[in-house]
């Protein structure tokens, strides 16, 4: 708004990025956010670091990394917490250079610190292999939430789901029709976080749903204080786990947790959660799933459990926990 010059320039700089990738499928890094990177490093003279650390769920600002430290020999740690090349949010027509960048970026750094799940699958697609300088860590997500609001325990249950939903990846028609008798029955309130009403099918949009569309991360907190189990839709996605079950877990609530396959990433962590019920979307078990979904429910309803156990439970995905780990990983880069 203050400069209207720089302004259009923007615009017009967006505009020929989104028309050049329609036309050529094959590319998958906005080049001019990473050209701006690579001339911020060279800017503040970032070769004077011993290491620089590009965390990569978006890799533009990788790129320009790899770029800087291949040509002033700075030494960099790819710090990996979305896959690259088996992305799939990605189009296909760019599948063979993601795969070729993200091997670039394996051979060029001085440490590689990525998912387990993406480790195994880079392991058993002989992309990668185990070895001192590449190592599993989980997200280091689990930390003391806020203090909940005391809610009369006479009141309805409040369900609640927070994230988006997306065709063909992330799909709520299974989990609305397995809590429609409890909304119907007014036995639970139901509340989509990030969702708008709008986005339901037709079906479902005369049901009582409470969507709060978008939100901002700290209206989602607060919203999560309000709710007395927790709602987890797993997408169709098998190599990336949503960061929210951290959140989730961290609160020590009840959580249903429903799956479409046998083979979700939500399940390694929530199967040893005390206070989850763990579904799958299969139309052959979903009268039988309603009513377990109905039990857990009515049994869990003002259940919780400590931070403390939390804690215990999960340490591998704590702050404390994963910062020894990248501290350690570190120090051995610089003596390499």
């Amino acid at each position: 708004k203050k400069n209207l010059f720089l302004a259009a320039q923007g615009i017009l700089i967006k505009t020929v990025y989104w028309i050049e990738r329609k036309i050529n499928k094959k590319h998958f890094i906005d080049k001019y956010a990473s050209n701006a990177y690579y001339n911020a490093l060279k800017k503040i003279d970032a070769q004077k670091y011993d290491l620089i650390v590009p965390v990569s769920g978006r890799y533009y600002h990788t790129a320009a990394v790899l770029k800087f430290c291949k040509e002033t020999k700075t030494k960099y740690i790819f710090y990996q917490v979305d896959p690259c090349g088996t992305n799939h949010g990605f189009g296909i027509s760019s599948k063979q250079r993601r795969v070729q960048f993200e091997k670039d970026l394996y051979e060029n750094a001085s440490a590689v610190i990525t998912t387990p799940i993406i480790l195994k699958e880079q392991i058993d697609n002989e992309f990668a292999y185990e070895d001192d300088n590449i190592m599993g860590m989980e997200f280091p997500l689990i930390s003391r939430p806020d203090i909940d609001i005391n809610k009369e325990k006479n009141k309805a249950p409040v369900c609640m789901f927070i994230g988006s939903i997306y065709g063909g990846i992330r799909n709520p028609e299974y989990t609305i029709r397995l809590f429609k008798p409890l909304i119907e029955r007014k036995e639970i309130e139901f509340h989509f976080v990030g969702v708008k009403k709008e986005e339901l099918s037709e079906e479902f949009k005369e049901l009582d749903l409470h969507c709060h569309g978008f939100v901002k991360l700290s209206v989602a907190m607060e919203l999560m204080k309000k709710a007395d189990i927790l709602v987890n839709i797993g997408n169709a996605v098998m190599n990336q786990v949503p960061s929210k079950i951290f959140d989730y877990i961290s609160n020590g609530k009840p959580i249903v947790n429903i799956c479409k396959s046998k083979e979700c990433p939500t399940l390694p962590y929530l199967k040893k959660y005390p206070l989850a019920l763990n579904l799958f979307e299969d139309e052959s078990l979903f009268d039988s799933q309603m009513d377990e979904l109905r039990c857990f429910v009515k049994e869990k309803y003002g259940e919780k459990i400590t931070f403390t156990e939390v804690e215990k439970i999960y340490e591998e995905c704590t702050p404390k926990y994963c910062a020894k780990k990248m501290n350690d990983i570190f120090k051995k880069s610089l003596y390499v």
